[in-house]
């Protein structure tokens, strides 16, 4: 099943684990690969440098497919981005902006790899989170699930961009994590520490908690990132 093209010789499409079982929308015992459409191959660690060459290639590749899974998850999960830092001396009261989310409403921009407007810019810090279905005050807390990437050039809710080009969105990324989170009507938060490099990460990080959750505690970087893989 083919959920997104983007390029005319490769899309994404869905294969089942099992071959006696139909590919269906949500088919837990699917893995969406990357495949090369002439060829009809997926493409693997093995055969990935036959059609994605190493350097800009890659990065480029790796750039679009994020960018699709992203817009794959938050479409499954019914995520929504919200801005923290707008890269221009600006700021928005997240907190109150995710309490005001409702289902209609949608990202002014899905793609998360928006281009600088200026050379004095900045790339906006901005968090995955979940749609709020109702303002009705009376409401019930929910537990939240909080995701954070590791170091490199993953971008929000990705672990490896290797294993996205080569083993499947659902292994490289968190949305089984996100599926079972709203399986149990749990609401999600996916932050992006890359945002601006990961040489800024523990400050992208602690920006983004802090908006995000009020929260006025320290946090210690070696706490953090002893606890945190980084990804490619």
């Amino acid at each position: 099943m083919v959920n997104h093209t983007h390029n005319s010789k490769f899309t994404i499409s869905q294969e089942a684990k099992k071959s006696d079982e139909s590919t269906t929308k949500d088919c837990p015992d699917c893995i969406t690969r990357l495949y090369h459409i002439p060829t009809s191959t997926f493409i693997t660690s093995e055969n990935r440098k036959v059609f994605i060459a190493d350097g800009t290639m890659y990065d480029e590749f790796a750039d679009l497919c994020q960018a699709a899974a992203q817009e794959i998850m938050a479409e499954k999960c019914k995520l929504t981005w919200v801005t923290i830092c707008d890269g221009k001396n600006g700021s928005v009261n997240t907190r109150q902006m995710m309490e005001n989310i409702t289902p209609a409403d949608t990202s002014n921009n899905s793609d998360e790899f928006p281009v600088n407007r200026s050379e004095n810019s900045l790339e906006p810090i901005r968090a995955l989170v979940t749609k709020q279905t109702h303002n009705n005050p009376n409401r019930k807390p929910h537990d939240t699930l909080l995701i954070s990437t590791g170091k490199g050039k993953v971008r929000a809710g990705i672990f490896s961009r290797q294993h996205l080009l080569t083993t499947g969105l659902e292994p490289a990324t968190c949305l089984p994590l996100l599926v079972e989170a709203q399986n149990r009507d749990m609401h999600c938060v996916v932050i992006d520490p890359n945002a601006r490099t990961d040489r800024e990460g523990m400050a992208t990080f602690e920006a983004s908690v802090r908006s995000l959750f009020d929260c006025h505690c320290e946090l210690k970087e070696d706490e953090i990132e002893d606890g945190a893989l980084g990804g490619d």
